[in-house]
């Protein structure tokens, strides 16, 4: 039988890309915020989660510091995961035309300087996966970001390297 290791997010995303890479061996288990993963261990679920406590550029992980000193499981082991974000749109859209980025607050503070640079607003979305955020771009009556222009050649994803190969980009 495997062993077990959850983490919060959705398969491709950071945390995923941590477990694969820091427990090869491992079944990497998705869990949709970090009270899940904990309590994957807690129940049984999985042998381990792989959590993120820091973020170099953005700071701590604040979600992680709430839960942790109530969940009776200590931290034992450490991996530095690089993060490599890539600039994700629907086809026909070139960066001169984007005006919008959406992501979670640690991307977006990751590359706020890069976004600030070419004039592109950064729009955070909480709880929302980057596989969720493409399909929103495919149904732009949909899109939180203004589309207001009538074309979503405006809007982009800020997204982990491993979205790249989602057929619809």
């Amino acid at each position: 039988m495997t062993a077990t290791i959850a983490f919060q997010g959705v398969p491709g995303a950071y945390s995923d890309l941590a477990c694969r890479a820091a427990a090869p061996s491992y079944e990497p288990l998705p869990c949709a915020t970090f009270e899940d993963a904990f309590a994957a261990v807690q129940e049984g679920l999985a042998e381990r989660a792989l959590l993120p406590v820091e973020n170099s550029t953005a700071g701590r992980v604040a979600g992680v510091h709430y839960v942790l000193p109530e969940a009776g499981l200590s931290i034992v082991g450490e991996h530095y995961q690089p993060v490599v974000h890539h600039l994700l749109a629907v086809p026909g859209a070139r960066l001169e035309t984007i005006t919008q980025a959406m992501s979670l607050d640690q991307g977006l503070a990751q590359y706020r300087l890069w976004l600030r640079e070419h004039n592109i607003q950064s729009v955070a979305y909480l709880q929302i996966s980057w596989r969720i955020w493409h399909g929103l771009l495919r149904h732009p009556s949909e899109c939180p970001l203004d589309h207001s222009n009538g074309h979503r050649h405006t809007n982009a994803s800020l997204s982990p390297s491993s979205a790249d190969s989602l057929p619809a980009l």
